[in-house]
């Protein structure tokens, strides 16, 4: 029998956009003593700050306990909740191809579960964008 739902063929476009530069010497994979990654992020396209790439954008970034690891995990996102601030009311910031600053960090780990407590975003002005928290479960290496 056919699965009712095949999975997607390729990924949707969207999926290739963030433009991820290191800020840190911390890096994903890299083995090291905190839960925390500090990137900059754009949008590939030409693309202002809008509401919906700043919410696009918390999510650009791998779970922040891979900076502990040295092999990668299963973390699928459960939940998501994303708080713009004022600095997007009026509609975009800054211009085309706009660099953000994102530090993610883990909260809590445990009992199979991670909380990425604190993805904050600011523009290169250092205004607050937005925050972020996400909840997952943590697998191990063979996904299970």
């Amino acid at each position: 029998m056919a699965p009712v739902l095949a999975p997607p063929v390729r990924l949707a476009p969207f999926a290739h956009s963030p433009e991820i530069g290191p800020a840190t010497p911390t890096s994903a994979q890299g083995g090291g003593d905190g839960a925390e990654l500090t990137a900059w992020v754009r949008w590939k396209q030409p693309s202002a700050l809008s509401v919906t790439v700043v919410v696009f954008l918390t999510d650009a970034l791998p779970p922040a306990l891979y900076a502990m690891w040295s092999r990668t995990r299963a973390m699928p996102a459960v939940a998501l909740s994303v708080h713009v601030t004022e600095a997007l009311d009026h509609g975009p910031v800054s211009g085309d191809g706009a660099w953000a600053l994102m530090r993610m960090s883990t909260a809590f780990a445990g009992n199979g579960w991670t909380v990425d407590d604190d993805c904050a975003i600011w523009d290169v002005d250092g205004r607050p964008l937005a925050q972020a928290r996400q909840t997952r479960p943590v697998r191990d290496a063979a996904g299970s």
